[in-house]
């Protein structure tokens, strides 16, 4: 490892400490290091400045216009928002008094499933069991069960389902409270139970109790974390990372033979609250947005208000024709 390197990684690693005492989440840091130490790597190779410190123009527009060529334009505002960041925490303004101009992309994400199809997931996630090493069905996977309740029926993300520690679960008063996104740490937010949850979670925390005992059996003193979601590997108990969380929703999604991601539920759900008259203000304090429009591209609201557009503006167009038609008659 050359001296550049090794220095580099000093300024890294100090900034990535600092950003772990203000509070940032885990998941957002380790973003930040992955960001970061990439740009830093491809600055070193080139002949261009390498140090946040002495970051200039021409580092700034080689990393737009060559490692970051092939990056949507919202990736790459992103991605910069977090150079700017590192930038100033070493007194470099650079980024912050560079204009830079970004691309804009309105295209929405259609990404959502029919109502049919919502129901044949939530009926797959409750009747999907384990399978042994002879392809038996032995217990239904509670876990897979939750989560997409969670995420179809609650509107959880992904990370807020890792974040879940069973005090985060309010029996008495039907509540979820959900550390979501969000700068210092996250947002804290509160979701109503479903007419399903308490069933849900019931079966899920029957599940955590046994896992528990087994991991005693082994060792008594074994360390139970806070976290919901738990496993067990050789006596020790570990929570569930997001790739987990992942892989419940794949496996719903090889079984239908039906694309869809954690977005897709919330989506899903946003959408299915608002064909019943759900006020979007709600809506949106369920999926934990900022801002009502962002709840309104999420859902899809503004694609269909486009096609009711086109619909009238057909039919407005059509009875012109006809009127047309029918003066050319006379």
């Amino acid at each position: 490892m050359t001296n550049s390197k090794i220095y580099l990684d000093g300024l890294l690693k100090e900034y990535l400490e600092y950003l772990e005492r203000k509070g940032r989440a885990e998941s957002t840091i380790k973003g930040y290091r992955w960001t970061l130490d990439y740009v830093q790597r491809r600055l070193l190779d080139s002949p261009f400045p390498a140090s946040p410190k002495s970051w200039d123009e021409y580092s700034i527009d080689y990393v737009l216009n060559e490692v970051w060529k092939n990056n949507k334009p919202n990736v790459k505002k992103r991605s910069m928002v977090i150079l700017k960041n590192y930038a100033l925490y070493y007194d470099n303004r650079i980024i912050a008094d560079m204009d830079l101009v970004w691309q804009r992309d309105c295209r929405v994400h259609v990404d959502w499933l029919s109502a049919s199809e919502f129901l044949d997931v939530i009926e797959c996630a409750k009747n999907l069991y384990y399978e042994d090493v002879d392809n038996q069905k032995t217990n239904i996977n509670k876990m897979i069960r939750l989560v997409v309740h969670l995420e179809g029926c609650l509107g959880l993300r992904r990370v807020e389902i890792t974040r879940l520690r069973v005090e985060d679960i309010d029996m008495k008063n039907r509540i979820v409270n959900v550390l979501g996104k969000g700068s210092q740490g996250g947002k804290w937010r509160s979701v109503k139970f479903n007419h399903d949850t308490e069933e849900e979670i019931n079966l899920w925390l029957e599940e955590r109790n046994r896992r528990i005992k087994k991991a005693q059996s082994k060792y008594k003193n074994a360390k139970i974390p806070d976290q919901l979601f738990i496993y067990n590997r050789k006596g020790k108990l570990h929570p569930y990372k997001r790739t987990s969380i992942d892989n419940c929703i794949k496996k719903i999604s090889n079984r239908l033979g039906i694309h869809m991601s954690n977005h897709t539920l919330r989506r899903t759900l946003g959408r299915m609250m608002y064909k019943a008259k759900v006020d979007i203000k709600v809506i949106k304090e369920v999926l934990g947005h900022d801002k009502i429009e962002i709840t309104y591209e999420y859902i899809g609201v503004i694609v269909e208000e486009q096609e009711d557009a086109m619909v009238k503006y057909h039919s407005y167009m059509t009875a012109i024709k006809s009127k047309k038609d029918a003066m050319k008659s006379i």
